[in-house]
Formats: C-alpha cells, sequence, structure tokens
C-alpha cells in the first residue's frame, strides 16, 4: 500500500470518527505522509525537529480551525507578554503558540510549547530554563485572558511533556504533568506513536474541557485570587550565575531521582 493510499484510507475512517478521535487520524495519517521510510543517522536540527517530527504530529491535534483555534510555529512575541518590561525572560517568543482568533488578528493564547533538539538534550541549564519560561508563559496568559487553564508542551528531541496550569486558589497556579510522549523518528516505528493514544486523548480532553475563558459567574473570585508575577530578579536568583550541562538538576526534562 502507497503512503497515498494509506492516508485516503484514514481520511475516509474519519468521517465517521468523533471530534478527538477525528484529530487522531488526522495525525497519524500526517505522521504517514511526512515521516522518512527509515531513522535518518544525520543529525536533526531544531527546525527540521519541529517541521518534520513534531509539527505532523502535534498540529492535527490541536489545531481546531472552526473553533478559530490555532497551533503556530511563531516567530513573533505573544500579546500576554507584550505589555511587560523590555528584556523581561517572558517577553521572549515561544516556540509554539496555540492561538485563538477574533476576526483578522490573534488575541487569546491558551497554549505554548518549547522545543530542543537531540544535541541538546543533556543541557540541564538550557532546559530547566525553557521550563521557567514556560511558567511565566502560561501564568501571564491565564492573568491577562482570565483563562480556567493553559496547557503548555516542552519537547526534548522527540519527547514532548504535556503540562496543565490552573489558579486553583489565592496566588496559587497549580503546574500537573499530564502525559510524556515519544513521537515516531520514521515510519518504521509508527507503532511507537500507536501504542501512546490513550494519553493523547487524555491530553486532548482536558485541553479541551479547561483551556478556555472563565464562565461570568466565577470571574469576580478568579480575579480576586491573581498575583503579579515575580521579577526578573527573583527568577535569576532561582537560575544558577554559572553553567553545567551534565550538572544533576531538580528541574531537568524527566528528572529521575
Amino acid at each position: 500500500m502507497t503512503r497515498f493510499d494509506a492516508c485516503l484510507e484514514l481520511w475516509i475512517m474519519a468521517k465517521s470518527a468523533s471530534t478527538i478521535n477525528r484529530k487522531i487520524i488526522k495525525s497519524i495519517a500526517r505522521l504517514i505522509d511526512e515521516l522518512p521510510e527509515e531513522d535518518i543517522s544525520t543529525e536533526i536540527r531544531e527546525q527540521e525537529l519541529c517541521t518534520r517530527y513534531l509539527a505532523p504530529a502535534f498540529q492535527p491535534l490541536l489545531d481546531d480551525p472552526e473553533n478559530n483555534v490555532y497551533f503556530r510555529w511563531t516567530g513573533t512575541t505573544n500579546d500576554d507578554a507584550k505589555a511587560l518590561p523590555k528584556g523581561s525572560i517572558s517577553t521572549g517568543r515561544p516556540d509554539a503558540m496555540m492561538s485563538c482568533l477574533e476576526g483578522v488578528q490573534y488575541k487569546m493564547t491558551i497554549g505554548f510549547a518549547e522545543v530542543k533538539p537531540a544535541a541538546e538534550s543533556d543541557n540541564n541549564y538550557s532546559i530547566a530554563k525553557d521550563l521557567i519560561r514556560l511558567g511565566r508563559f502560561f501564568k501571564n496568559a491565564i492573568d491577562h485572558s482570565n483563562l480556567d487553564a493553559c496547557l503548555s508542551m516542552q519537547s526534548v528531541d522527540r519527547t514532548t511533556t504535556f503540562y496543565l496550569t490552573k489558579l486553583m486558589s489565592d496566588g496559587l497556579y497549580f503546574m500537573m504533568e499530564l502525559a510524556t510522549l515519544t513521537m515516531p523518528s520514521s515510519l518504521s516505528n509508527l507503532t511507537q506513536y500507536l501504542i501512546q493514544l490513550d494519553n493523547v486523548v487524555r491530553v486532548l480532553t482536558i485541553f479541551e474541557q479547561h483551556c478556555k475563558v472563565v464562565s461570568h459567574d466565577e470571574l469576580e473570585v478568579f480575579t480576586t485570587r491573581k498575583r503579579p508575577t515575580s521579577s526578573d530578579q527573583n527568577i535569576h536568583h532561582v537560575l544558577s550565575p554559572t553553567r553545567d550541562r551534565k550538572r544533576p538538576c531538580a528541574t531537568r526534562h524527566n528528572f529521575v531521582a
């Protein structure tokens, strides 16, 4: 069976599927269409990692144009950070965002992603800094847009960890890990993705149920719970002034004690 025929069969199957299952089928079809036949031995840099391996899987899952939600590999600062001081750790652009379109402009952001290639997988400093940046991004998004929750993704090579953050109580922004997925490196190991579909369904269900504006009845209490974002000076106290790529770190990607 050719790639085209396989994708066509999946698209026919998607016609009668539920919304979430249809997204998953579209994701599988994109991977079949774009992955190489076998693993590539040449080093995969960040741009190719995003466009060849991550985008085919995640864009069909998190894109929802009918409801004006778009998964974007972006080169611009998100609207929630534009009011922050220049040079802030939160004003740099994330690698990807899940944005809501209002008319002809992107406004509210309900999710963020940071990506590092395999060459950076042992750089604990850089990965930990990305995780802190994600925390600032979604904290600002929750405050700016009155979101019930915000989704974030941290990808290191083809392994992606999903987090959900909610403002649970007075000043308590609670970040919880939802799932960790490893994307296939070629068609020969596509089954690596298929056996993780239960986790994909869990992430999509939570994303649809919680990543939205709080109701009008909840807004007053929600607003009183907000707290100012920590200053850059306080954040830099958390980050070590010196760098050691291999030093053990409690905030490292997939840290195991």
